[in-house]
């Protein structure tokens, strides 16, 4: 079996103990996924980690964190942190740590976070810095070659 394999079933493992509820403190595994669907099976959200381990009932703590939020079953959003603690009970992960959030015509960067799995919100807290893609404020003109510097 190789360690990717390994890793797979380890973390199919944290994730049907998660599922029935059943984690133990100190759990710990590589190569963490724990998908997010709706009531109607699709699918919300995926959480992954490099590193998970369990710190309390249903509290992970995750390194590396990057969450994918959905829409019309395409990746809407993507959200990465080197470090967060994940409430699988409630569906939120959060850091104070540095976080960057990017959408196709966007990126956020900032310190500190609140993400929920539904994608119904996102909180940062301080050091927020947007970055639109392909934007201009209205009225700015762009240089043109025949401009003097």
């Amino acid at each position: 079996m190789t360690r990717r394999q390994i890793g797979l079933l380890a973390a199919a493992a944290i994730a049907w103990t998660a599922a029935r509820g059943q984690l133990e403190r100190g759990a710990e595994v590589t190569g963490f996924r724990m998908p997010n669907h709706d009531e109607e099976g699709r699918l919300q959200s995926q959480v992954f980690g490099d590193r998970a381990r369990v710190v309390a009932d249903d509290l992970i703590e995750i390194r590396n964190l990057r969450m994918e939020t959905f829409s019309a079953e395409a990746v809407e959003l993507t959200i990465q942190a080197p470090h967060c603690r994940f409430d699988r009970r409630r569906g939120i992960a959060a850091s104070a740590g540095p976080v960057r959030v990017a959408r196709p015509d966007m990126v956020i960067t900032g310190r500190g976070f609140r993400a929920w799995t539904d994608g119904s919100r996102f909180q940062i807290f301080s050091e927020a810095r947007v970055e639109l893609r392909g934007a201009r404020p209205p009225g700015l003109a762009l240089p043109t070659a025949g401009d003097a510097p």
